[in-house]
């Protein structure tokens, strides 16, 4: 299979830095909407990893429907069964997905497509990540980009700004991207790619991208996003660089751009939040927090490899406070400069 054509026939293999990812969908419409998802992961071959099985709600009938009421979130009414290694999900009396945490299996049975393609798209998120974490590949909730080899990470918080940033720096053409959300950082400080579709709110200009690569994300609990595909930033995509300064996002205000040195324990207590515990970060409660078998032994371990890589990055990086203003070209341009000025 082409890695053109992955997706197109509701198969989907998915290579996320040697951890593999097998998509098998009824409706070939899901596949194809994760295909561009996670584009820039497109992989072709024999696939022998995490398995995603996507099939109708009435494939569904011979599951257990007895369980408590779990409720992570607002709005989502979810109810769930543990029989280990396995755990049932059902999402709102609509979608049911059954995760094997023995053997790295999803299986989910809905009806309605948006609703498939969320549960799939963050199931693959959470379970990539966490096998990611145990590999010391973690993912930031950040903007990673770089200046040449110079990379750089700034954590700002859910709607914060950092795609409308990326798409600023991208439209001026000398920073390039890893990722406009959850870029991935090593304890050797060594920042990875880790791209997917660039989300915004509705209303957001993009006069500027084609819209055969736009399209609308709408969520359970959440207002709709509009989706730009990573193909948009080909060629743009820095596949890794060195860590060099890390900026602790403030609201966007009026005047112009400002960046001030920060402390070390402001910088800690940012990536505590946004590494550490992983604030903004897809890493589902309903798949992680399971805390049988050996599952606490894991997690702990996971939560120890994030500490000790947030701590060097503190210790090594310089770290600034960035008081952007309204126009995110002008904030490109103002980090830009920056950037080329540090040592």
């Amino acid at each position: 299979m082409s890695a053109s054509a992955n997706g197109q026939d509701g198969h989907l293999d998915l290579d996320f830095y040697g951890l593999s990812v097998c998509v098998r969908s009824s409706n070939p419409e899901t596949a194809s909407r994760l295909r561009r998802d996670f584009s820039y992961f497109s992989a072709s071959g024999d696939c022998r990893g995490m398995s995603v099985r996507i099939a109708p709600a009435a494939e569904a009938s011979g599951l257990p429907g007895d369980a408590g009421r779990w409720r992570p979130q607002r709005g989502r009414g979810l109810v769930f069964h543990d029989e280990w290694p396995f755990r049932l999900i059902r999402f709102a009396d609509r979608a049911y997905c059954r995760y094997d945490y023995r053997h790295r299996a999803v299986q989910i049975h809905a009806d309605d497509q948006d609703l498939a393609h969320e549960i799939a798209h963050y199931a693959v998120l959470s379970r990539i990540g966490e096998e990611l974490d145990v590999r010391g590949w973690h993912r930031v909730h950040a903007l990673g980009f770089s200046l040449g080899d110079k990379g750089a990470l700034a954590l700002a918080p859910s709607g914060g700004g950092k795609s409308r940033l990326a798409l600023a720096m991208l439209r001026r053409g000398k920073l390039d991207i890893l990722s406009d959300d959850t870029p991935l950082l090593g304890f050797d400080l060594t920042l990875r790619a880790f791209p997917l579709r660039l989300g915004f709110r509705e209303g957001q200009d993009l006069a500027d991208v084609p819209e055969s690569l736009q399209s609308v994300f709408r969520r359970l609990d959440y207002p709709p996003k509009r989706l730009v595909d990573i193909d948009f930033a080909r060629g743009r995509i820095r596949p890794a660089a060195a860590l060099r300064a890390i900026f602790i996002v403030a609201s966007p205000r009026d005047g112009a751009t400002t960046i001030t040195p920060s402390s070390r324990s402001h910088a800690l207590k940012a990536l505590v939040s946004h590494l550490v515990i992983g604030s903004g970060v897809p890493q589902m409660a309903e798949y992680m927090l399971n805390f049988r078998g050996r599952r606490p032994l894991k997690l702990a371990a996971i939560l120890l490899r994030r500490l000790r890589t947030a701590s060097r990055a503190v210790f090594a990086a310089p770290a600034f406070f960035l008081a952007p203003s309204r126009d995110p070209e002008e904030c490109a341009q103002v980090i830009e400069a920056f950037l080329s000025r540090l040592s």
